[in-house]
């Protein structure tokens, strides 16, 4: 429990690109506990108001918190920031509690984090259970709170985050096979379509997987094989390939902000 009359704080230890997620637990601790605690977010511009000394405010967030959370993603514990959060909190004694989401699983998390006992975010009685874990921790009653609701939203920001992952994966591939690509295709209208050769056996092999993977059904970008093979003196395969533009690359994908290559 905090000292004096300081709510106790809840620190949230995430990477930029996961601010929503972050940014709804705040909302849900801070309103399941009626304001009682605060729960710092480093993204959120209300754990960090305009023109407050950034580094200074998470250093201090850090060094006086009761409990931390740290978001646990596929791609956030490859990150050397949240394991300095999390050995900062450590450090000092502070519960650290890994909650995983978006392709990372508690069971499979990398050391440090694997020290700790995390838990799954969408699993509606596992965050019941961190509810109450946290209201101990404050030396609080613990509060009703639409854990269900909260699984669920999390759940819909994480396959919206995971999507972008690997869109923005499969054009880096289709780059790879045909430098320049993109710029044609984002000139094309819809049933448009682009004629292309692939150089390199192994090129052609992730040509391939990107067919057979993200771009399987066509609602993207249909892609096919053209007429037309060639093996080299050096047993390298060069094939032909047409790509058509569909509606949903022009309405969902080319001018997105998550899209790489908008």
């Amino acid at each position: 429990m905090a000292k004096g009359n300081k709510k106790p704080i809840l620190f949230i230890s995430h990477i930029s690109e996961e601010k929503e997620a972050a940014s709804l637990l705040k909302d849900f601790f801070e309103h399941a506990f009626l304001g009682a605690i605060e729960v710092f977010v480093s993204s959120n511009e209300k754990s960090i108001t305009y023109g407050a000394r950034w580094l200074d405010r998470i250093t201090n967030a850090l060094q006086s918190c009761d409990t931390m959370l740290v978001l646990c993603s596929a791609k956030s514990v490859q990150r050397p920031w949240i394991n300095f959060e999390t050995g900062f909190g450590s450090a000092r004694g502070v519960e650290v509690i890994p909650v995983c989401y978006a392709g990372q699983d508690k069971g499979q998390l990398p050391a440090p984090l694997s020290f700790y006992q995390g838990l799954n975010l969408r699993d509606a009685g596992v965050l019941e259970l961190l509810l109450e874990q946290i209201a101990e921790k404050v030396n609080m009653h613990c509060p009703q709170a639409d854990c269900a609701a909260l699984a669920e939203r999390i759940g819909k920001i994480e396959e919206r985050y995971m999507f972008w992952d690997a869109c923005n994966a499969a054009f880096d591939g289709l780059e790879a096979c045909m430098p320049g690509i993109m710029q044609t295709l984002k000139q094309l209208p819809v049933g448009g379509t682009y004629e292309f050769e692939v150089e390199g056996t192994e090129e052609n092999q992730i040509f391939k997987k990107l067919r057979e993977g993200f771009f399987a059904d066509g609602s993207i970008l249909a892609l096919s094989e053209a007429e037309g093979m060639t093996i080299y003196a050096d047993y390298e395969v060069s094939k032909d390939y047409i790509v058509t533009v569909q509606q949903r690359f022009i309405d969902e994908i080319a001018g997105n902000e998550e899209f790489k290559y908008k």
